[in-house]
């Protein structure tokens, strides 16, 4: 990439993410419950923001300076020669926290989780399949949570663990998470050459993410969480190799993508920032376009190998899917300017859109009613409901915990112990010690929100793409949230993007 242009495009994007991130931390410090937004997805705390805030950074600074000192430079000396062994007991120790968590809280859950799960269990018991069933006509991006779900119970059930095929889910979404934590401090590492920090980055990931309870929501959520940090980390292994092993990493880069946006639509963003910078490198570079094509080939190659194994899915499962029932981008973006709820799920909305009989009638509607609302709103009264919405979506670190509809269903606990007691008393909503777990989670998560902001002292031509990779994923989950529906749920899927981010920037502060 000519370095004119390079450069142009990193200060953009810096700039545009130093603007946005800079504005939602102030709006949810400074604003926080002082304005009246969705109940639906409203954390009551007790706790100010800005007390919250300053109690989780505080901590966080004690912990980095105790590691620091030097009764733990044997421990970071050792940490950087032995790194992978490090990092696989921390990842072991964490897996054992969370299985053991799982099993003392978890619950059958209602919703879209347990619509799919229902229908999963039905095809690997071999009792039925999906047919014309309309919810996976309008929400096709189901279909492939489904499919894993329904394969992992297929395995239980063949190792005798059929009785127990729903934890084995949620053993299974653990699992993820935790490679998503570990995929963090080697993307950590990968960018920051430093051991220590890497580790730090697999802290913070654990903290946020590793010891969610949505962790025990055998859903989107737990299942994506690991590919927006593998499609990074893969996309900094390919901009160091070259030859055939750069077109295999790009390729598996589109794969890793590619399949997250199966499970998650949202997933794919890290994959599409990938796509961005490598066009912008083709068509401003001098030299290495040749390279560069074939990369981006790679990657399109990885979309049709994912494109074959939707289909292969749905066949699978035996759906029978009606394109006039599928609900479009129209539909979210409709339901992300409903005031009733300040943009998150509206069932008036809903039921608006299943009325239509054909596709185009249901889009033409949608954006009908998206333009009204948006005259409806004129200038300032948009602006207003755009920090409304930012409160929904970037204002609770449970990530809407306990707020989806139906959200607890079935006790699955089989025995009661005295830890079981005191882990649902932390971690259900009704619980005595919940409010302390959900002031936790706030403080932690609004840190998190304000370190990203530490990455922007990066001064160095060396690594800038990867740096504005990172950034223009953030970017356009932002977007994604601000445009269409909101929870803050929606975040989880993530969550290591925003952990690397927080962390990378200490290698510059240091210094």
């Amino acid at each position: 990439m000519a370095d004119g242009h390079k450069e142009l495009l990193y200060r953009v994007i810096r700039v545009l993410f130093g603007i946005i991130s800079c504005g939602t931390i102030l709006i949810v410090l400074l604003v926080d419950k002082k304005i009246e937004y969705s109940e639906l997805c409203k954390l009551e705390t007790g706790i100010p923001n800005l007390l919250l805030w300053t109690g989780a950074l505080c901590l966080m600074l004690g912990v980095w300076l105790l590691l620091r000192c030097r009764y733990f430079q044997g421990w970071r000396k050792w940490c950087g020669k032995h790194f992978g062994v490090c990092l696989l007991g921390l990842s072991v120790c964490l897996l054992a926290l969370q299985l053991l968590l799982a099993y003392e809280i978890y619950f059958m859950t209602g919703w879209d989780a347990g619509i799919v799960h229902s229908v999963a269990y039905s095809v690997a018991a071999g009792t039925g399949e999906v047919g014309d069933f309309y919810y996976y006509s309008q929400y096709v991006n189901n279909i492939a949570i489904t499919f894993v779900l329904a394969v992992i119970q297929k395995i239980a059930m063949w190792i005798g663990l059929g009785t127990r095929s729903y934890f084995v889910c949620v053993a299974a979404g653990c699992l993820t998470v935790n490679l998503a934590c570990v995929l963090t401090a080697l993307s950590v590492r990968k960018m920051t050459n430093s051991s220590g920090l890497g580790i730090l980055g697999f802290g913070l990931m654990s903290v946020v993410a590793g010891l969610s309870p949505w962790i025990t929501i055998p859903y989107t959520d737990a299942f994506s969480v690991v590919f927006p940090p593998l499609t990074f980390y893969l996309y900094l292994c390919a901009r160091e190799k070259t030859g055939y092993r750069a077109w295999v990493l790009y390729l598996l880069t589109g794969l890793a993508g590619g399949v997250g946006y199966l499970i998650k639509p949202s997933a794919g963003i890290v994959l599409i920032a990938v796509v961005c910078v490598e066009l912008f490198r083709f068509f401003t570079a001098k030299g290495v376009r040749k390279k560069i094509l074939c990369n981006l080939i790679g990657m399109a190659a990885a979309l049709l190998v994912t494109a074959f194994l939707r289909e292969g899915m749905t066949v699978y499962l035996g759906c029978d899917l009606n394109e006039d029932l599928q609900f479009s981008l129209t539909h979210y973006l409709m339901m992300g300017l409903n005031q009733e709820n300040t943009g998150g799920y509206y069932s008036p909305d809903y039921g608006f859109s299943s009325s239509f009989a054909t596709r185009q009638e249901r889009m033409q509607g949608n954006l009908q009613v998206s333009f009204q609302r948006l005259k409806d709103f004129g200038v300032t009264g948009y602006g207003y409901f755009l920090i409304q919405k930012l409160l929904t979506n970037f204002n609770d670190g449970t990530f809407s915990w306990w707020m989806e509809g139906g959200f607890f269903q079935k006790d699955m606990g089989h025995h009661a112990t005295h830890l079981q007691q005191i882990l649902r008393s932390v971690y259900y909503k009704e619980g005595a010690w919940y409010p302390v777990y959900a002031a936790a989670a706030q403080g932690i998560w609004l840190a998190v929100q304000t370190l990203v902001l530490g990455s922007l002292v990066h001064r160095k031509k060396k690594r800038s793409d990867e740096y504005t990779v990172m950034w223009l994923s953030l970017l356009g989950m932002f977007l994604f949230v601000m445009l269409f529906e909101a929870r803050g749920r929606y975040l989880f899927c993530m969550l290591g993007m925003y952990c690397i981010c927080a962390t990378v920037g200490w290698k510059d502060r240091n210094k």
